[in-house]
């Protein structure tokens, strides 16, 4: 009896991770440190910079999100999974400020302050990613 409980309890877990899976995807990565790794080896820079263009590239994953989970809630195929190795880092480095490529951290200190200031638009595409059931 014990084992037919536990059989029925697995396969209830397995069919609830299944459905779960079928309701979307994650953007989060494996390497947490990913993201900083690529923009280091991208860009380099002083770590004001690295900073600040790490806030672009958070804008270009919240746009990317967001456009992933539009086609997802339209019924388009979308794989939706961690976005390193897959950003635009062209696009990215194009929408920095010239000005800001070289400076020292004194240098970028408002700068990087006044980005920040900006946000990324991240948690807001997350919310309507998960309102749409694209990510859990």
């Amino acid at each position: 009896m014990k084992m037919q409980l536990g059989a029925a309890i697995v396969g209830t877990i397995l069919i609830a991770t299944g459905g779960a899976q079928a309701a979307g995807g994650s953007f989060v990565c494996k390497d947490g440190f990913g993201t900083m790794k690529e923009i280091k080896a991208e860009v380099g820079g002083s770590s004001a910079f690295i900073s600040i263009v790490n806030q672009y590239v958070q804008r270009w994953d919240a746009g990317e999100a967001q456009r992933l989970c539009s086609a997802y809630a339209a019924g388009k195929p979308v794989t939706i999974s961690c976005l390193n190795g897959k950003r635009d880092l062209n696009a990215i480095k194009a929408s920095i400020p010239p000005d800001y490529f070289g400076g020292s951290n004194q240098q970028l200190a408002d700068a990087y302050t006044a980005e920040v200031a900006k946000g990324t638009g991240y948690l807001e595409a997350m919310t309507y990613c998960r309102g749409v059931g694209a990510i859990k």
